[in-house]
């Protein structure tokens, strides 16, 4: 799940792994490989962006660099980079809190996730325990995307914690498929 265009409302929800209690997100990246006619032909996880480890895409795609010197050739490279972003469990919900009680994975850029870090700040574990309805607002497509997050004044969302808890996804096991 990516925001839409317009307004998205969420629910952030806190760690799949309820004992631990102490991360709600999984950092996540991905390659995505295009041929010279911009066709998609392969997508690979990025060691350096998932799991902090040397990743031979990354250092391939660096090497590669340094021996290309047509702009399309550079243009392709910088495309196959991979971008860092973050793994959420969230409630999709409409903009009065009603949602299907399912949890989704939301995947967004770092903008989208240091807006959602910043609300935190302000209400510390509130966001999880009052189930606080978080907007995040896209504008915009491709390079000229913007993102920002609010809060939902003080609307919270009516979440039957023990059911949706127990089918919080594990991130973990998510990005290791």
């Amino acid at each position: 799940l990516k925001p839409k265009p317009g307004a998205n409302h969420y629910v952030i929800l806190p760690d799949w792994k309820t004992e631990r209690n102490e991360v709600f997100y999984r950092e996540f990246g991905q390659h995505f490989v295009k041929d010279a006619n911009d066709d998609l032909k392969a997508v690979h996880m990025c060691l350096s962006k998932t799991y902090q480890q040397d990743c031979p895409i990354c250092n391939a795609l660096a090497d590669a660099a340094h021996h290309v010197t047509d702009d399309s050739q550079v243009k392709m490279l910088e495309a196959a980079k991979s971008k860092q972003t973050y793994l959420l469990n969230v409630l999709e919900c409409d903009a009065d809190g009603k949602h299907d009680g399912q949890p989704k994975i939301l995947e967004v850029g770092y903008t989208v996730f240091g807006g959602i870090l910043d609300l935190m700040e302000d209400w510390g574990e509130a966001i999880f325990q009052d189930h606080q309805i978080i907007t995040v607002n896209r504008e915009g497509t491709g390079f000229n995307t913007k993102y920002n997050v609010l809060p939902k004044g003080t609307k919270k969302a009516a979440v039957n914690t023990a059911d949706v808890y127990s089918r919080l996804n594990d991130l973990d096991d998510y990005v290791n498929q």
